[in-house]
């Protein structure tokens, strides 16, 4: 990232590590990405940052209003799930919530690491839409109690059957941004085989010039010997 490109950059003001991240795509929205928790030397990086338009050189940062049993995390897991052309669902796993460094028996100083244990954070999911204003919001936060309620089966019910039908939509009638994709792939399979077929012509080439030129040089020795005897 070059310094300058990013609008909101001060939002990424300190190092961190461990951290979680995933890309997000809509039907017709740049690539977006998603950075969840992770850590600062011993302290817990309580955000979430979406970074957007990635693709095309000029990067935007804003920050993602989530609850800390969300963010408070590390070395955790992040999948991002297209449910639906402007829907996307995190789904976050598990993880550490804290690091502290605790004296043995012995005198010696050992780090101690407390898993993410609770029934209700150890997998949450963030349901994120696109909204007609062109920006990533989060619609839902449903965290492990909830995804055995009845509310989240219906929900993840109505998904299941509009993800169905627009999967199929993308197979049976493909965009343009993918029919371009397929064109310029198509392109390079066929730079790829003339690029060979010119490879082997030349070492085609090659080789009967060298068959030539050790012709010749039989040629040129017996001329040689018979003018000298």
């Amino acid at each position: 990232m070059k310094e300058g490109s990013i609008s909101g950059e001060r939002l990424w003001t300190r190092e961190r590590d461990a951290h979680a991240s995933a890309i997000i795509n809509g039907d017709s929205t740049s690539p977006a990405l998603v950075v969840i928790g992770g850590r600062n030397n011993d302290q817990l990086m309580n955000e979430c940052l979406l970074f957007d338009n990635i693709t095309t050189g000029q990067f935007s940062c804003k920050k993602i209003p989530l609850p800390q049993s969300v963010t408070g995390r590390y070395r955790h897991s992040v999948t991002a799930v297209s449910m639906s052309p402007h829907c996307v669902w995190l789904a976050i796993v598990g993880g550490y919530e804290r690091l502290e460094y605790i004296r043995d028996d012995g005198g010696m100083i050992k780090p101690r690491v407390t898993f993410v244990t609770q029934s209700d954070r150890i997998m949450i999911i963030i349901e994120l839409v696109y909204t007609e204003a062109g920006e990533w919001i989060v619609l839902s936060v449903l965290d492990g109690n909830d995804l055995t309620c009845k509310k989240y089966q219906e929900k993840y019910s109505s998904y299941s059957k509009t993800r169905t039908w627009w999967m199929d939509q993308l197979i049976e009638y493909p965009t343009e941004k993918e029919m371009k994709l397929q064109r310029y792939i198509q392109s390079l399979h066929q730079e790829l085989q003339v690029a060979h077929q010119n490879k082997v012509s030349l070492q085609e080439a090659l080789t009967e010039a060298n068959k030539q030129g050790t012709c010749l040089q039989c040629l040129t020795y017996n001329i040689h010997f018979t003018l000298k005897y």
